[in-house]
């Protein structure tokens, strides 16, 4: 049902109880949700035979009936209603893990069999009005892609800007100076609206016997049906991004972005501001 001008947020958190549970409610006019844990997990609950489990219990207020959905989930780190559909981002690890790996669920409220699962998010980044999703997916511990899942409008969809399973590298087409191995190496910075994510790319431009890693700041455009990158990229040889192309901050403002790059001083940071580059076709 669309009535996304009536949604109502309740989120309850309670007092910790002896098994330290921080469950969660979130209700509209049609649906109440009760999470039996969000954060921080289940990673020290007793063990069992079935593994983590967080209950996620929907009544359907019209209806007066509960179903159960028992996760095998360690926590639920963020989760949000978007008309009837309900969206939980999920640690699929535990909590100590050196490399933590995530998962979304689009559970349907109106329509369970239509639910959606998107599994091996190494990193995720919501936009600010929570329609989008830009993340770093593991494929296999081998490669690593990046994606958009779109999450305003009807079932969640994903969409591939660089995959090399699915034969996908619209950074290629784009910006034909950046080479085939690609990962995001950033945080990622959106504008107000929502509708421009900025963000650095680690490129592998070199061979196995010379590997030469370069970064550059790349841009995602969206619009209400589908999503475009940058015309040009930024080549950010000239600043000292560390070997692992950490960026503490980005941080978008109309047309223009802000990196903030760390310094070997750990009291001291750099600051660049760069203009927005073009959308393709523009």
């Amino acid at each position: 049902m669309n009535r996304s001008n009536l949604l109502v947020f309740v989120i309850c958190f309670s007092a910790f109880s002896p098994l330290w549970a921080a469950p969660a409610v979130l209700e509209n006019f049609d649906y109440k949700i009760n999470l039996s844990e969000t954060m921080p997990g289940v990673d020290n609950a007793p063990v069992s035979l079935g593994g983590p489990s967080i209950n996620v219990d929907i009544t359907d207020k019209l209806r007066s009936n509960t179903i159960r959905f028992p996760l095998k989930v360690y926590s639920i780190n963020e989760y949000f209603l978007v008309e009837d559909h309900l969206n939980l981002l999920c640690r699929t690890t535990l909590r100590d893990t050196t490399e933590q790996r995530f998962t979304l669920i689009q559970l349907n409220l109106s329509n369970t069999s239509d639910s959606r699962q998107f599994l091996g998010l190494k990193k995720y980044f919501f936009s600010p009005d929570n329609q989008s999703l830009l993340g770093l997916f593991d494929k296999d511990g081998t490669e690593e892609a990046i994606g958009l899942i779109r999450l305003g409008k009807g079932p969640a969809g994903l969409g591939w800007i660089y995959s090399p399973d699915a034969q996908a590298n619209l950074f290629k087409k784009a910006l034909p100076t950046i080479g085939n191995k690609i990962s995001l190496a950033s945080l990622v910075g959106w504008t107000a609206d929502a509708l421009t994510a900025a963000f650095v790319l680690k490129a592998d431009e070199g061979t196995p016997d010379a590997p030469a890693m370069k970064y550059y700041l790349a841009c995602l455009y969206l619009d209400e049906d589908r999503f475009r990158v940058a015309a040009q990229a930024i080549d950010l040889s000239a600043y000292p991004i560390p070997d692992n192309g950490t960026i503490d901050q980005i941080a978008c403002e109309g047309d223009q972005v802000t990196l903030t790059f760390p310094q070997s001083d750990s009291n001291k940071a750099m600051k660049a501001v760069f203009k927005l580059p073009k959308p393709m076709g523009k």
